[in-house]
């Protein structure tokens, strides 16, 4: 008996959810011609979605891309490249079904620095499936837009570039833009030649930029579409167009809290209908700014919307936790709290945070961050000792409340690493990491 074969559409499908549920898709392609010809640009969007620590793999990456280029681009990437072994011309145009573009992850450790800005520049130039491009180069350059093949890019990420935003707005064939972040960029804004119309922003970020004072234009062309924001700087003309041009911002980061910030900062939260908060309240002589300064007004400023608030303070006390989150009446879902001094005064921080915890019933996500200063300077005493004492003490007061009973520990880096459980027991290998949170389980 003969099995018919799947319409072609089925195949597309079958192959989608294979990928998208992290299956074997290399043994797809030995299936048939019709499967692998399906198969290989699934593959190759995204070729280095799992890591790819050897480099042969990723000259072969390079091979296949000089191959498809022009002599005189060839030429150009080649010249330097000499120690890139040659492959023979591969059977698919591999580069053609790219879509997401990583350099950062890719090539810095293989390409010369000299050649990096040429493989940039042939990426932008020839590559128009491309959705997803991530560039972050050790010294500013200036970045060759002007002409470029992006068709279908949402999503631009810059760090450590000269950028003419007026070139990439007015050379982008299909302006489809739904996230874009400068880091370390130098901002380029002729306001005068710039159209202010509204481009599909939803999420952006502007941090440690040369030209941050003209940054609410970019914001201005985001308007009603931008939802997620991520400064380091606040100026009153950046607060006026959020609150005039951006009325669906939900979720606000901002970095490097000074004094004279604070009352923008206000006008921000009265404003807006935010429902994730991130603050660094960074205390630094230069910028007289201290904890008790944002602590003592922040919780009247709170929207009712918010559910969720991470804050990262420096040199607060027990009291100015406790006055900030006894005045506080919304309702939080979720509180990440960060402190690299939490070990000066432990016991009556962990109090405060536990009393939180136990009198607030909508909080079913609660964190503390903490990291040991370094040099030693203030060293983790008795560690095991407290914790067991401490959290033991504490059950036996909320024995009600079941989310309390247990915590997780665990080391918080590119993943989560070592998980432990916290209760009567003993509080296992605590001391061994730098970096921890301590959070309810839902």
């Amino acid at each position: 008996m003969i099995v018919p074969s799947l319409p072609h559409e089925c195949v597309e499908h079958i192959l989608y959810f294979v990928k998208q549920n992290n299956r074997g898709l290399y043994s797809c392609l030995l299936v048939n011609r019709i499967w692998c010809r399906i198969t290989i640009p699934l593959l190759w969007s995204n070729p280095f979605e799992r890591e790819i620590k050897l480099t042969s793999q990723k000259y072969l990456f390079l091979n296949n891309y000089f191959i498809n280029l022009n002599e005189e681009e060839n030429s150009a990437l080649i010249e330097l490249e000499k120690g890139i072994p040659s492959y023979r011309r591969p059977i698919f145009d591999y580069i053609k079904y790219l879509e997401i573009e990583d350099f950062d992850i890719q090539f810095p450790s293989i390409l010369y620095p000299d050649n990096a800005m040429n493989y940039v520049g042939a990426i932008i130039k020839n590559q128009n499936n491309i959705k997803s491009l991530k560039i972050n180069l050790p010294r500013n350059w200036a970045l060759p837009f002007q002409r470029n093949s992006l068709r279908n890019l949402n999503l631009l990420d810059l760090t450590n570039f000269k950028i003419h935003l007026n070139d990439i707005l007015s050379s982008l064939p299909n302006n489809q833009l739904t996230e874009l972040y400068f880091k370390n960029c130098k901002l380029n804004i002729d306001a005068d030649s710039l159209s202010i119309k509204q481009v599909p922003i939803c999420s952006l970020q502007i941090t440690d930029d040369e030209g941050f004072e003209k940054q609410y234009l970019i914001i201005q062309m985001a308007g009603k579409y931008l939802k997620k924001l991520h400064l380091n700087s606040l100026n009153v003309e950046t607060v006026k167009t959020m609150i005039n041009y951006c009325p669906n911002i939900i979720d606000f980061t901002l970095d490097r809290l000074i004094k004279r910030d604070i009352p923008l900062l206000f006008g921000i939260l009265d404003n807006l209908k935010l429902q994730k908060i991130s603050l660094s309240l960074i205390y630094d002589s230069s910028y007289e700014l201290n904890s008790s300064v944002i602590f003592d007004s922040l919780a009247s400023h709170l929207p009712s919307t918010l559910t969720k608030l991470y804050l990262e303070g420096s040199n607060y006390t027990a009291n100015e936790i406790y006055n900030f989150l006894g005045n506080y009446s919304g309702s939080l879902t979720y509180l990440i709290i960060y402190d690299k001094f939490l070990f000066r005064n432990p016991k009556e921080k962990l109090q405060v945070f536990f009393n939180f915890m136990s009198n607030n019933y909508s909080l079913k996500v609660f964190g503390v961050e903490f990291k040991e200063k370094l040099y030693d300077v203030y060293s983790i005493q008795d560690l095991n000792n407290f914790g067991h004492s401490f959290i033991k003490r504490e059950n036996s007061i909320c024995n009600d409340i079941n989310s309390f009973r247990h915590f997780k520990v665990f080391r918080k880096e590119k993943g989560i690493y070592g998980i432990y459980m916290i209760s009567t027991s003993e509080l296992h290998n605590f001391i061994e990491y730098e970096h921890y949170s301590l959070t309810l389980n839902e």
